[in-house]
């Protein structure tokens, strides 16, 4: 249930849910939406409008060749302070996690939150020039290869990592060396994605499928490959018939798959409420439900014990069915059990049985 629409389902999402009912594993990104680009959704999932210290007038090459690819990226940028100068040239926190981007790419992007903490270096750092400023959120790095490096902290605290190159001579290999929390690894998902995991199934990073596409929009083939906790991103660009440059390719990441998730008490009982990152809509293949109620049960805490069969089949209804849902996810305790994949339609809406007039 929407809470304030009385709907499961209150309107046209901003993102797309590509993981539907009919997909058997996540099927995000095919075309950007949004950590959202090659996007390591590591889950790099944040304040206040403030004036960037040096921000430039007129978009630049890179700014636009990266607008045209993927223009949620920029238009979902953070609105925060980013400078070229100093250690860090974007700090910005948001529902408990913070992102810090570097002025030295050497130093790595750090993702931080009580669900641990992520690095994430970038390609070719040890040779690429300190961050310039394109817009409040975004700066980009020089690689000096015919390449750039552009990080763009989005405003739900997750990042995208694109990569524009400039021409055929360009590297069609960028590493992204990831230090994880201890005892997680990479692990490769059906569909191009990539989770950092734990034994007991704790996810700490969530990293999109890759998309790469050249100046007029034409796809060009890409993939990742996992050696260690070195994520690839491989653009096959000089190998592709026809291709107009600047290519822009992108990895996207964050860490967290919900805001926040909280009880309300109810004549009838109660309901549990979700407030769903862009990372959460995004990474909403059926692959994906496990992690969802992980990190469900670890927001909640002590009230964890009321994710009912009832609750938890609602939930991952929402999250499935999240392409017309805006607002917040509600699942409430007297609702009938049914089977999330059963009530995913126009009748329940991911509410069976509750009657609700929808508008």
């Amino acid at each position: 249930m929407c809470r304030h629409k009385r709907s499961a389902h209150c309107g046209e999402s901003d993102i797309p849910s590509q993981g539907g009912v009919s997909n058997s594993v996540l099927n995000v990104r095919k075309a950007p939406v949004s950590l959202t680009g090659a996007c390591i959704t590591a889950a790099l999932i944040f304040g206040g409008l403030a004036a960037p210290a040096h921000a430039v007038d007129t978009p630049s090459d890179v700014l636009q060749a990266v607008t045209k690819a993927t223009p949620d990226t920029v238009a979902n940028a953070a609105s925060v302070a980013t400078t070229s100068e100093g250690t860090n040239a974007i700090e910005f926190t948001v529902s408990g996690t913070t992102v810090n981007v570097p002025v030295d790419p050497a130093a790595g992007i750090l993702l931080s939150s009580a669900r641990g903490a992520a690095s994430v270096g970038l390609p070719f750092a040890t040779g690429a020039a300190n961050a310039v400023v394109e817009r409040p959120g975004v700066v980009s790095y020089d690689n000096g290869n015919g390449s750039r490096t552009v990080a763009a902290v989005q405003d739900d605290g997750s990042v995208q990592l694109n990569t524009v190159i400039e021409n055929a001579n360009a590297p069609t290999r960028y590493d992204y060396p990831i230090t994880v929390p201890e005892g997680h690894k990479l692990v490769a998902n059906e569909g191009g994605s990539v989770f950092a995991v734990n034994d007991a199934g704790a996810v700490s990073l969530f990293i999109a499928p890759p998309w790469a596409k050249d100046a007029l929009g034409k796809s060009v083939p890409t993939r990742y490959e996992i050696n260690g906790t070195t994520l690839t991103h491989i653009v096959d660009h000089p190998q592709t018939n026809g291709v107009t440059y600047p290519v822009v390719a992108d990895p996207w990441m964050g860490e967290d798959l919900m805001h926040r998730a909280w009880i309300d008490i109810e004549p009838q009982g109660y309901t549990v409420n979700v407030d769903a990152t862009r990372a959460g809509r995004i990474f909403s293949g059926p692959l994906t439900l496990w992690a969802h109620e992980a990190e469900l049960r670890d927001k909640l805490g002590g009230n964890a014990w009321r994710v009912t069969p009832t609750i938890r089949e609602q939930f991952f209804c929402h999250v499935v069915g999240n392409y017309f849902e805006r607002n917040q996810y509600n699942m409430e305790s007297w609702l009938p059990y049914k089977n999330w994949w059963e009530q995913l339609n126009p009748t329940d809406r991911c509410n069976p049985g509750s009657g609700h007039s929808y508008s």
